[in-house]
């Protein structure tokens, strides 16, 4: 599995539950939030805080892999350690279907932007009136940037494009049958969107919504945000016009019933453009009830807006509590394991602590014996028992620096050139390659037993145990997982390597080995 597959992956699995956090602290403030423009500032906080959350979890991550703790103490084989290498080696599906979801949606995105394009090169300038009523209406509306009104044959409704130079697109239909009052109240909900820089907004939004189109609550919280736009679009065009409530709400029917009329005409492309009609699950009757409601005559626009508490609206934070304690289930999301956690004590000296520990095995061939050193340094410099490294070492090459494999791999511990070219990459180790070729460098003794001292400790942390870091040093990370899932069975080699090392493993304190020949 490549690195970038695995910090991808870890990281959509970490935002599972990040994302219902966010959507849960977003609905405990909406509780205690009653005006529309301050419920759709947490919304729109909380999505647009979610491309930034992955960006800091996907570094997290990738943090992980160059700089795990090597001294930690190794974690056992527990049914929540194999649940998690189950998901770990689902990451490359994963990471696919996430791929195609978004890019399935950043072309429907593009599409829709070119739609939007097309309604507004395709639209057709206002009578000089109409245009003078807009520009009253932009006025009145505190509006000071430079708008332009269009009539467009295609659109049903009124609606908003474009930030820079914003456009306020009327469907053609509108602009002939509304009355001065309707028109002014259509064009103040649009110019509501334009002072409250809606369409910047809404571009981050949908870009959200197209990276994390799998989480239900990226939707939820799209349909909050464009919900309380709506009524904040609603509350300022009234506040901002001549306009009563009530006169707003007959417009606001008015054209939905144009719109009605118009079933076969284009919409809004994408929802990039911001229309004048209900969104967000926010139906039309809703919002003119909304406007015309008044229990004290003065106060309308003080009125709650919080929706019904049904069941839908309290699923965030009903799973926030069940799925926070994932955070802490991957060693991608925590910075370091309890050294007490599920260690064996037979294994737990295979990673030493800190600091230089001698190489004290009776029994190793003189031609092992002589990389003493060059064994104890690298073995101190990744947390290694320095008698577990030398042991594999006796394994893999018999102490031979120039030893190669029928199969390519190369050197003191037999490191395939994929799996050493792995290890230079999530340890940025380019620049001490001196200008050799990889192949070339790993029959250096010291660059080959650095390397491959390295992808022990992160066996050892892996599995737990010597035997499991075993099989998976000779055998692949992929090959344990599938053994240990029930899904396959260890190669016989793989099966005799990993018996050889526990073998020598539990022998090394003894004068002598039952599997060598006394010198």
């Amino acid at each position: 599995m490549s690195a970038a597959i695995h910090v991808l992956g870890w990281t959509l699995v970490h935002l599972t539950w990040e994302i219902v956090a966010v959507a849960g602290v977003v609905r405990l403030a909406l509780i205690w939030s009653r005006r529309p423009e301050l419920r759709f500032a947490w919304a729109a906080v909380g999505l647009l805080a979610l491309p930034l959350l992955a960006v800091a979890t996907g570094l997290g991550v990738a943090s992980t892999l160059s700089t795990a703790p090597a001294s930690a103490g190794p974690i056992a084989a527990t049914p929540l350690v194999l649940a998690l290498l189950g998901v770990e080696a689902a990451l490359p599906a994963l990471v696919a279907g996430w791929s195609v979801g978004a890019g399935i949606h950043s072309a429907r995105l593009i599409a829709g932007w070119l739609g939007v394009r097309r309604l507004r090169t395709q639209a057709q300038s206002l009578a000089p009136e109409l245009e003078a009523l807009g520009q009253r209406v932009a006025s009145s509306m505190g509006v000071r940037r430079a708008v332009r009104f269009v009539a467009s044959a295609r659109a049903t409704v009124p609606m908003t494009v474009g930030w820079l130079r914003p456009v306020v697109l009327l469907p053609a239909s509108v602009v002939t049958g509304l009355s001065a009052d309707e028109l002014e109240a259509a064009l103040a909900h649009e110019l509501a969107h334009v002072r409250r820089h809606d369409y910047l907004l809404n571009l981050g939004f949908a870009l959200t919504r197209a990276l994390f189109f799998h989480h239900p609550c990226v939707w939820w919280l799209a349909g909050v945000v464009e919900r309380e736009r709506e009524l904040a679009c609603d509350d300022l065009a009234v506040a901002r016009t001549a306009l009563t409530p009530r006169r707003y709400a007959q417009a606001l029917l008015r054209l939905e019933e144009f719109a009605q009329a118009q079933v076969g005409a284009a919409a809004p492309g994408s929802g990039l453009a911001l229309a004048a009609s209900g969104a967000g699950g926010l139906s039309l009757r809703e919002r003119i009830e909304r406007l015309i409601h008044d229990h004290d005559g003065e106060q309308r626009m003080n009125e709650a807006t919080t929706p019904t508490h049904t069941p839908r609206h309290w699923f965030p934070p009903l799973l926030v509590a069940g799925l926070v304690a994932l955070a802490m289930l991957s060693p991608a999301c925590a910075d370091e394991l309890d050294e007490g956690d599920a260690t064996a004590p037979e294994d737990a000296a295979a990673v030493d602590e800190l600091g230089a520990r001698a190489l004290e095995v009776a029994w190793l061939p003189e031609r092992v014996r002589l990389l003493t050193p060059q064994i104890e340094a690298a073995a101190a410099r990744h947390g290694v028992d320095p008698a577990l490294l030398a042991i594999v070492t006796l394994v893999e090459s018999g102490g031979d620096p120039q030893a190669v494999s029928s199969t390519g791999a190369r050197g003191l511990m037999q490191l395939m050139p994929a799996t050493a070219e792995r290890i230079v990459e999530l340890r940025a180790l380019e620049g001490e390659l001196d200008g050799q070729a990889l192949d070339e460098r790993l029959m250096d003794p010291e660059f080959n037993l650095d390397l491959g001292a390295w992808w022990l400790a992160r066996q050892l942390e892996r599995w737990g145990e010597v035997e499991l870091a075993a099989a998976a040093y000779n055998g692949g990370e992929g090959a344990v997982t599938a053994w240990l899932a029930g899904e396959g069975e260890l190669s016989a080699e793989t099966q005799r390597y990993k018996e050889i090392v526990s073998t020598l493993w539990s022998e090394r304190g003894e004068p002598s080995s039952s599997l060598l020949k006394a010198d």
